[in-house]
């Protein structure tokens, strides 16, 4: 039996945004393209939740109400990773409205929690989730949570897939946020993995399309980039947003077609969303070209590339940092935020 799977990039939409508009109308194209899949996979980047209170250290916290459930659906959208940075930013309480919600309207999730989630009768293909520590997200280890990407969990996991016959489908939040490069640390731990198992990597975090590889009998997909993402305002602080620029507004789609636990044949499709229209585009010479590039990641002129054009989206995004932005900055949030960054990082370099 062939089982057609399309994983989708990230997805956070607000009411400032697609939520306000006449979204079905927006989305016809895609909605009609994606009918065709017995699976469809996307990054939920938001919590669902009315919650207002949180004690959660981030720079930005996200949140949305209960209309984006009907746009995933229209999406055919069957199964959401939590595992992000964002999804514990309303806390505890936050993640429970936001599976609540998902629960009610049918959608299965996966990334909280330790649980694998398992698709088609026989269970023969699992997801797993993990959430770089890179990524800083605010519920590591906690109840609710995301689960910390670290090699040994990733090899736990797939050694018992490996044992019961089953194809692995790992759903990554990493990577350098803002750059379409995926760092050696990426590449080495894919390849690692992929001489041992078989398995196939749905990259996230990013906000940019990165490049795809396959090794052996294994495929990666470093970042498929912003599905449907909106301008983000803070939940907390309205003050605090981040725009969306050009290269943030491309992803891509990929279609696997499974069978026997095996992929016999992917494609992708290119999409392009700007608040107010989504197209389906033809964005594969550029996938394929920084596909092309990956295997210069130990370079120091692809480090440079990398690190120059992050910091450049970084600027953009995040608007002109004057003595206003500074003094919006001096507050305790933000400077517990930046200590545990600290925290993050020391526990990423150790973690693979």
């Amino acid at each position: 039996m062939n089982t057609r799977i399309a994983f989708l990039g990230d997805i956070a939409v607000f009411d400032h945004g697609l939520l306000q508009k006449d979204w079905k109308k927006i989305l016809y194209d895609v909605h009609a393209y994606l009918a065709g899949y017995d699976v469809v996979v996307a990054n939920l980047e938001t919590p669902i939740t009315d919650n207002t209170n949180t004690r959660v250290i981030k720079g930005i916290h996200l949140r949305t109400d209960k209309r984006i459930v009907e746009v995933l659906k229209y999406l055919h959208i069957t199964h959401v990773n939590l595992g992000n940075n964002h999804i514990y930013d309303f806390g505890e309480k936050g993640v429970a409205d936001t599976v609540d919600v998902l629960r009610e309207n049918g959608i299965h999730y996966f990334g909280i929690g330790t649980m694998p989630s398992y698709l088609d009768l026989d269970r023969n293909i699992s997801f797993h989730s993990f959430c770089c520590y890179s990524a800083n997200g605010g519920g590591y280890g906690k109840v609710g949570g995301e689960i910390p990407l670290t090699e040994e969990a990733i090899n736990k996991a797939l050694t018992e897939d490996s044992n019961n016959d089953r194809l692995s489908v790992l759903c990554l939040h990493w990577g350098d946020e803002y750059s379409c490069y995926p760092n050696a640390r990426q590449v080495d731990l894919f390849h690692r993995i992929a001489k041992q198992y078989r398995v196939f990597i749905h990259g996230s975090h990013t906000h940019v399309i990165q490049g795809i590889e396959e090794v052996r009998n294994s495929m990666c997909i470093y970042s498929a980039g912003n599905f449907l993402m909106d301008r983000c305002i803070s939940a907390k602080d309205k003050s605090i947003q981040i725009s969306q620029i050009e290269d943030n507004k491309f992803s891509f789609i990929v279609s696997l077609m499974i069978s026997d636990k095996s992929i016999n044949d992917y494609t992708t499709v290119g999409t392009y969303y700007d608040g107010i229209r989504f197209d389906l585009v033809d964005n594969s010479e550029r996938i394929k070209r920084l596909s092309n590039e990956i295997h210069n990641c130990h370079n120091k002129e692809y480090i440079l590339k990398s690190r120059n054009m992050a910091n450049k989206m970084k600027r953009q995004n995040l608007g002109k940092r004057d003595i206003k932005w500074l003094l919006q900055k001096m507050n305790y949030n933000s400077l517990f935020a930046k200590i545990f960054s600290y925290i993050n990082r020391w526990k990423y370099m150790r973690a693979y």
